[in-house]
């Protein structure tokens, strides 16, 4: 059975490694890395398959690079994932986490000056009415 896509690389890749198919994977990585080896999406992929391959210093190495080029980048959630994975290979992820806290935190160079985020609206503690409820099913 073929199937007909226009997904990313990095979603190719992420579907084959979650069906077990890590090698796969590895291989759709490949060319994303080899287009731009700093691609931090890629190389979080390319470690949490090499760690389900047991290839556990490449997996670190990759993880690693990917907790600073997101960074770098200033993805967050992306740097804090590449940090968890490292943590759950069972290698001292402590000073990934350190880097990625000190890049982001009040008054670090890459916060300060930036404009203040809009607060979010508290959220409403009023139970919806039956009516809205109703409204909603329809």
């Amino acid at each position: 059975m073929s199937r007909t896509t226009h997904a990313s690389p990095e979603i190719e890749a992420l579907a084959l490694s979650l069906a077990g198919d890590h090698e796969g994977a590895l291989g759709w990585l490949a060319a994303v890395l080899e287009a731009d080896p700093s691609a931090p999406d890629a190389l979080l992929l390319a470690g949490r398959a090499l760690a389900a391959l047991g290839k556990a210093d490449a997996a670190e190495d990759a993880l690693s690079a990917a907790a600073v080029r997101a960074t770098d980048a200033g993805r967050f959630p992306l740097a804090v994932a590449a940090c968890r994975a490292l943590a759950d290979l069972g290698h001292g992820a402590d000073d990934a986490y350190d880097a990625v806290a000190a890049a982001f935190e009040k008054g670090s160079p890459r916060i300060a000056g930036a404009p203040v985020p809009p607060r979010l609206p508290a959220p409403s503690m009023r139970k919806p009415s039956r009516s809205h409820v109703e409204a909603r099913a329809r």
